[in-house]
């Protein structure tokens, strides 16, 4: 930090780093871990976001472990460059038998990724959504608009210029 000599408030500058931990039951733990940069209170750089569980219940008898990872790009503030965002998990239930309390076997979760590009603060360039929901592939132009072929879902192909759709 610096302290601006007009307004007299703190600026950020320099590396940022937020580290957060807990260990509750069950073996259970959870963590969140941001890293990034600031030039004269603006974000700048790659800034990263890591959620990390392991044992996390959701409120059933679901157990999961593995991370949630979300990468930004900036350049004097505005989003620039690529993001990502990637859900990657495993599942497992405690089962009750007369031995006592154990672990089920882990199963997969799907994984869940999307990934956008920005020009100046603006989505542009493909995009990307694969989740359980929503399997969404495009293009936008450097203004923000759709452009060419865009597929949602595997069920509806659209094309479109400067936004326009074209065919449908």
């Amino acid at each position: 930090y610096y302290e601006d000599s007009i307004t007299g408030k703190e600026i950020r500058h320099g590396n940022y780093k937020y580290v957060y931990s807990q260990s509750g039951d069950y073996e259970s733990k959870y963590s969140v871990t941001i890293t990034g940069n600031y030039i004269n209170g603006f974000r700048n750089g790659i800034w990263n976001y890591t959620v990390k569980k392991m044992n996390n219940s959701d409120g059933s008898n679901e157990y999961y472990t593995g991370a949630t990872t979300m990468i930004q790009t900036y350049s004097e503030g505005m989003p620039s460059g690529i993001w990502s965002y990637s859900e990657n998990y495993q599942v497992r239930s405690q089962i009750h038998s007369a031995a006592g309390w154990s672990w089920g076997a882990y199963k997969n979760v799907t994984p869940q990724n999307i990934t956008v590009n920005f020009c100046n603060g603006v989505l542009c360039g493909s995009l990307k959504i694969n989740t359980t929901f929503e399997k969404i592939t495009g293009q936008l132009s450097n203004n923000g608009l759709w452009i060419g072929t865009w597929n949602i879902n595997s069920k509806l192909e659209s094309t479109l210029e400067n936004g326009i759709v074209m065919k449908y």
